[in-house]
């Protein structure tokens, strides 16, 4: 497997049809790694399928920002998406297509909200366009948009405790 690129949260290594990344940093947008597989994972996969992610182990790596320390890191797997990402001329059209899917802009492209979600990280290194227009979202940060958050959503999380169910 060949290291193709060492980004801000991930090390991303080639394999074949897929892409192995190896998350050094997700703590970065996430409180805990709960909290990195709630949204990380399973959320990305339910708002983009396209390009859902799989968990495949656990390992430990370095810390890019600290190369004596060596942190818990989560592998996962991702199909490769053969596309370009955005040219600045066509983030204009990526931001309308999301304000018409009912997402607000907050910063550039890189935080939408909307009722349900927040997306963090859209910038255009995380967005691919493919040969036949459409968009894919290679890396995403996605919450649910609570009302703690302050972008005037009503989601919340459960508590993750198991229920027996009445039979």
């Amino acid at each position: 497997m060949e290291l193709h690129q060492i980004g801000q949260e991930n090390r991303v290594y080639f394999a074949g049809d897929h892409v192995l990344k190896v998350g050094y940093n997700y703590l970065k947008f996430y409180e805990t790694p709960i909290r990195f597989l709630d949204n990380k994972i399973a959320l990305h996969n339910y708002l983009f399928p396209d390009t859902r992610l799989e968990l495949t182990g656990f390992t430990h790596t370095y810390d890019t920002n600290n190369e004596n320390a060596i942190v818990f890191a989560p592998i996962f797997k991702q199909r490769y998406v053969k596309g370009n990402v955005l040219s600045f001329s066509e983030v204009d059209a990526f931001q309308e297509e999301l304000v018409r899917r009912g997402f607000t802009n907050w910063a550039g492209p890189a935080l939408y909200t909307g009722r349900d979600y927040i997306i963090k990280d859209m910038h255009i290194d995380n967005i691919m366009l493919t040969d036949q227009r459409n968009y894919r979202f290679i890396d995403t940060v996605p919450f649910l948009n609570t009302p703690e958050l302050g972008y005037g959503g009503t989601r919340e999380y459960g508590d993750a405790k198991v229920r027996k169910i009445p039979v």
